[in-house]
């Protein structure tokens, strides 16, 4: 075994062709913060340079959780830099554009119009000025900070970890939420004990989610399943995870020990196989999975997002969340 690196929040080493990706922040609950998926993609930049063919994604044997998601309390401070940072006499402007580009408009799937909620009138599509769009989602984007933005740490490790040209899999001893459990999707295989659990919880903060990351989970557990994880925004066990293909492995036991005895029989091999077959079926099943899908789509998709952005609901779900971790943390000791 080689010692690659030891960090503040990771810990990396190689096994012959094989690397280790250890979550270590405990205190934290291995949260997703932004310099922890900095490091994540500088140590598979680092693996690929090595022509490391597997990485392995853990948390630490005394975890009791995996990973707790995206860093929240990251998100008070980038809303209030990217608030701070409009300046004073447009905003009224501003919210006026959102408001007659955006929120007056009500969305018909018959796919030829959209249907203007307030007065009934209907608009087509191909009379709606792609620029219109355009400019109302780019002054929501200036507006709220999106944390599910192509170029925030998440959706970049997400990408890294799908482009790596080898395999990249999630060992999950404890439970994996939000944004974890989105970083288990995009990886290409998963293996779990029964202290595993998972959910996805947008609706929970009035965070409006990705095409692209809902397109993940439909693609790795069916569009019936990924209905049931997002409208209900509540955990499911390892078992279901298994039966729905989420996880490909699942070792009836709680001990963190077999199950990395599981990973080492069923998924280190991996490391001896083909380097050219194994590289070219990752790139053949990114191909294959991730078609375009239409320009209309990817722009309705925007004016949803930022719809819902403009609504005020996520703002509102971080300023719950983080009231009552305060409250947690400001709680005195039995």
């Amino acid at each position: 075994m080689t010692e690659e690196k030891k960090g503040t929040f990771i810990e990396t080493w190689t096994e012959g062709k094989t690397g280790f990706l250890k979550f270590s922040n405990p205190k934290k609950k291995n949260a997703l913060s932004m310099e922890l998926c900095e490091d994540l993609i500088s140590s598979l930049i680092e693996f690929e340079k090595k022509g490391i063919l597997l990485a392995i994604l853990r948390a630490g044997k005394n975890d009791s959780v995996w990973s707790s998601g995206l860093d929240i309390t990251e998100f008070e401070k980038n809303l209030a830099i990217r608030q701070s940072s409009l300046p004073a006499e447009t905003e009224a402007a501003q919210d006026k554009n959102i408001n007659s580009g955006i929120s007056k408009h009500g969305y018909k799937r018959d796919g030829t119009t959209i249907e203007q909620s307030k007065c009934g009138s209907h608009i087509s599509k191909k009379n709606l000025a792609a620029s219109n769009v355009n400019e109302a989602s780019g002054i929501i984007a200036r507006q709220i900070y999106d944390p599910l933005d192509a170029g925030q740490p998440l959706p970049r490790l997400l990408a890294a970890i799908e482009n790596y040209p080898g395999i990249v899999a999630a060992e999950i001893h404890g439970s994996a939420w939000g944004g974890a459990a989105e970083l288990v999707a995009a990886c290409d295989l998963a293996a779990a004990d029964n202290t595993a659990s998972f959910a996805i919880t947008p609706a929970k903060i009035g965070l409006p989610y990705s095409e692209k990351g809902l397109l993940r989970f439909i693609s790795r557990i069916g569009l019936p399943m990924a209905k049931r994880l997002f409208y209900t925004a509540s955990q499911i066990s390892a078992k279901e995870a298994k039966e729905a293909g989420f996880i490909h492995w699942l070792i009836d036991s709680d001990s963190f020990d077999e199950l990395d005895s599981l990973v080492r029989e069923q998924i280190l091999p991996i490391a001896n196989l083909s380097p050219v077959i194994i590289k070219t079926l990752k790139k053949q099943f990114r191909l294959l999975s991730s078609a375009p899908l239409p320009k209309s789509i990817n722009r309705e998709f925007e004016l949803l997002r930022a719809k819902a952005f403009a609504s005020g609901e996520f703002q509102k779900g971080i300023e719950a969340f983080l009231n009552r971790h305060k409250k947690r943390i400001d709680k005195p000791s039995a």
